[in-house]
């Protein structure tokens, strides 16, 4: 083999390296992305939902109550 095939070998070798880390970069980041669009909407949930609960609460209790005194 001489030095030409195997620079040849060497610089596909490292394209191909190249390739791969770029790809499992990319899965890195779009995994940390799924993940902020998974959490960021519990979080907000958890921070809106109570205070909207405890203004309907009123609202609703008195069909709750009726829910709770029927007998199925």
């Amino acid at each position: 083999m001489d030095d030409h095939s195997a620079e040849r070998r060497f610089n596909d070798i490292d394209r191909r390296l190249r390739k791969i880390e770029q790809y499992m970069m990319w899965g890195t980041i779009m995994g940390g992305v799924r993940l902020l669009l998974l959490a960021i909407p519990l979080v907000l949930a958890l921070i809106y939902i109570p205070p909207f609960v405890r203004t309907a609460v009123p609202y609703i209790a008195p069909y709750l109550e009726a829910l709770r005194q029927h007998k199925f």
